[in-house]
């Protein structure tokens, strides 16, 4: 497989992502060690709690029903990024410091990082070596994700009955059992149905510290990947240990800008109890694009 295989999931994904605020559009398609390739948009948030290409990439390839394959964990081997515009500074368009962690998580000393434009192809290259060299030891290493979630999958074998009735239901349980959650271990399922009735799913990628992609942002940013920036969210399901959750205020904040004012929010707790309430009520006087004086971005 060469950057040419890469270019047109890659320029794909760049049509479809989110940035009505920096107006700077990104696509990632990711190459990996048993041959499958994975892609993301950027997803932008009023708040700046956005999601960059290789965080939404990484989202989608954890929350995928065959991320490992006989116990093996991919790693990831090329990185192609397409960009609709960049400067002449380098420093623009490389990963930010989350995105960087993901590839000491998922890459190698040689994964192959290429920048790319549509009009213009590859414009610079680097190894993974080149950017992580000088971060500081932090997070958790491969083999730990990889044995976490091994234990999570044998610990949550058994569906409820409450929840294996549904098709959905039981597939965001399976989804949750894919989290990697390290340092809370607090996995988190989520799932987005959109008005035309489609299904998006996610969970949670904790990096280390308070560092980590959330469940719900997840399910969103794989969605716009997918269907692009204008797809609105009808209902939010989540799944969690314990009592019903709901999402974190950041999580709300994605959800609030590609909502309707009928946007729904269930949360599950595995043993099938739950909780609803609409998204009005779970962030009151919210801050959203047309609080801009731009009055850019959805809502």
């Amino acid at each position: 497989m060469t950057e040419s295989d890469l270019f047109r999931p890659a320029v794909a994904a760049m049509h479809n992502a989110y940035a009505p605020y920096t107006g700077v559009k990104v696509g990632v398609a990711l190459k990996l060690s048993d041959g499958r390739v994975v892609s993301g948009s950027n997803v932008e948030n009023v708040a700046y709690y956005g999601f960059d290409s290789i965080e939404t990439a990484v989202s989608s390839l954890v929350s995928s029903s065959d991320w490992t394959q006989n116990g093996t964990l991919p790693a990831i081997t090329d990185a192609l990024f397409v960009f609709n515009k960049v400067n002449a500074d380098e420093d623009s368009y490389l990963p930010g410091p989350q995105g960087l962690f993901l590839l000491r998580l998922f890459g190698t000393p040689d994964t192959r990082l290429s920048f790319a434009t549509e009009d213009k192809g590859v414009i610079a290259s680097r190894t993974c070596h080149d950017l992580i060299a000088r971060l500081p030891v932090y997070g958790v290493d491969r083999k730990k994700f990889l044995e976490q979630a091994v234990a999570r999958r044998h610990t949550d074998a058994a569906i409820p009955k409450k929840l294996a009735k549904n098709d959905n239901l039981r597939r965001l349980y399976e989804t949750r059992r894919r989290a990697f959650c390290p340092v809370s271990d607090y996995a988190v399922g989520a799932q987005i149905e959109t008005l035309d009735g489609e299904f998006f799913y996610g969970c949670n990628v904790e990096l280390g510290g308070n560092k980590g992609l959330h469940a719900e942002a997840c399910a969103i940013a794989n969605m716009v990947t997918a269907r692009g920036p204008n797809t609105r969210i009808k209902h939010v399901t989540i799944i969690t240990a314990g009592r019903p959750g709901a999402p974190c205020g950041g999580c709300r904040q994605h959800i609030l800008e590609f909502s309707t004012p009928r946007t729904v929010i269930t949360g599950y707790s595995t043993d099938g109890k739950k909780t609803k309430a609409s998204l009005k009520k779970l962030l009151p006087r919210y801050f959203g694009p047309r609080d801009l004086e731009s009055g850019e971005g959805a809502e």
